[in-house]
């Protein structure tokens, strides 16, 4: 059985939790407080029109369209190297909100370059993770979905599928996927909220996330939430990830991963 933790958290999250804290309960599921009711429009439902090719399941549900003007999230990718992004982490223990032990990870790299863009909006991309030595190319569609899961810190374990539907400012969505992975079939659920137009080519969105096994359920225990910017013409997102974990036996302690994706251009 994999670990149950979300995949990008602990993909780059390779130096471990900090020096001999307590031991963390067995993850079992993340589950994040509701995201703000402000902006709501009427509800919409959006079938997948065709296969997105973020997982050999998905479904996109459209709660809310948000408030006028609406736009469409759909990616305009561009030929050409991508400006390179930086991803770090953090773990922390924290007790009754103030952290103890930081430990921070190795940063990493990642550079993205669109090799070729096709009629149907659909890309090649190449990406490479240089302090590792590892690259890799796959085929990423109009709505962010990728033909192929990445050796390592693959998009799709940080972000979902876009909808179809243009959007505006308090829009809600839902991605549920459903993946095989060690064997194990996991389920992941991501409730977005549209927070912000950044720029004409860039939106920022709240993100709350679960992935476990497809017949287990939820706990309040564990979250991962974050703020992340989604850009047009790139397939990674920038902004942040933090999963919360509990410590078994520690009233009150939380254990904290935070993954940053960060663009050294600006």
């Amino acid at each position: 059985m994999p670990r149950l933790w979300p995949t990008a958290v602990l993909a780059i999250a390779c130096a471990g939790p900090p020096d001999k804290p307590p031991p963390a309960r067995a993850p079992t599921a993340t589950s994040g407080r509701p995201l703000s009711s402000a902006h709501t429009a009427p509800s919409a439902s959006e079938p997948s029109p065709g296969p997105v090719l973020g997982a050999p399941q998905v479904s996109i549900e459209v709660t809310s369209t948000g408030v006028e003007p609406r736009r469409s999230l759909f990616k305009r990718y561009v030929p050409g190297p991508k400006p390179p992004l930086v991803a770090s982490t953090k773990t922390w223990l924290e007790r009754s909100g103030k952290p103890e032990q930081e430990k921070r990870g190795p940063k990493t790299t990642v550079q993205e370059t669109v090799l070729s863009v096709g009629a149907s909006g659909t890309a090649r991309v190449r990406i490479a993770f240089p302090e590792r030595a590892v690259t890799w190319e796959t085929t990423a569609d109009e709505r962010g979905g990728v033909m192929k899961e990445g050796p390592w810190l693959s998009p799709s374990g940080i972000v979902d599928p876009v909808p179809g539907t243009p959007l505006g400012l308090g829009a809600k969505w839902v991605v549920t996927r459903d993946r095989a992975v060690d064997g194990a079939r996991l389920r992941r659920v991501a409730a977005y909220q549209l927070d912000a137009f950044v720029t004409a080519d860039a939106v920022r969105v709240r993100v709350e996330l679960t992935e476990l096994p497809a017949d287990a359920k939820p706990s309040p225990d564990q979250r991962t939430t974050g703020e992340l910017t989604l850009h047009a013409q790139r397939l990674y997102p920038t902004g942040f990830l933090t999963l919360d974990a509990p410590v078994a036996g520690v009233l009150g302690a939380v254990l904290r991963t935070r993954i940053t994706l960060t663009d050294t251009s600006q």
